[in-house]
């Protein structure tokens, strides 16, 4: 099922569904994802700590997660969804931390996915959004995921050969 989310005269976005129902456990906040290297086993990239972003977020609830093979598109096109502003995509850092724990075992069998999670930083009266791209480093035996991150406004033109897949906050998309 194909989803636009941005149609414009000279590119288009969209989503289509891969899964949905995937449980995000609770969490108490501490986690964040440069400090989680029993989870991400790879290379975490620098950019967590040196941008000051590596900070612990507010405690969360069980939440629902449904993951969309992602067209063409800038992280701004990616998550422009009509009817939902960027607060209601976003995660927290602890969330992204428990879903990679959670589904490692779906990641890893998931060859060729890349996954992506829109989450936000709030420190001092500062509120920012970042993406969280999840890549996979090793064999099929020790397979480790690296988390590399990205201001939310990085321009780069993303290309679906990448298979970036964005997991999001179960919601209704609109077609």
């Amino acid at each position: 099922m194909a989803i636009i989310i941005r149609d414009t005269t000279t590119k288009v976005t969209q989503l289509i569904l891969v899964r949905e129902g995937l449980e995000v456990p609770g969490t108490n906040g501490t986690d964040t994802i440069a400090n989680s290297k029993e989870v991400f086993s790879g290379s975490i990239s620098a950019d967590f700590k040196n941008w000051g972003i590596n900070i612990p977020s507010k405690p969360t609830t069980p939440a629902k997660a449904l993951v969309c093979k992602v067209g063409n598109g800038t992280y701004e096109m990616i998550f422009d969804l009509p009817g939902h502003d960027l607060d209601f995509l976003a995660w927290e850092q602890s969330q992204v931390v428990a879903f990679c724990r959670k589904h490692y075992g779906w990641l890893q069998g998931e060859r060729g996915l890349v996954p992506i999670f829109l989450f936000r930083v709030e420190d001092k009266g500062r509120k920012e959004f970042f993406v969280c791209r999840i890549l996979f480093s090793g064999n099929n035996k020790n397979l480790c995921l690296c988390p590399h991150v990205n201001h939310f406004n990085h321009e780069y033109y993303w290309s679906s050969y990448y298979g970036l897949h964005v997991v999001l906050p179960q919601l209704t998309l609109k077609s």
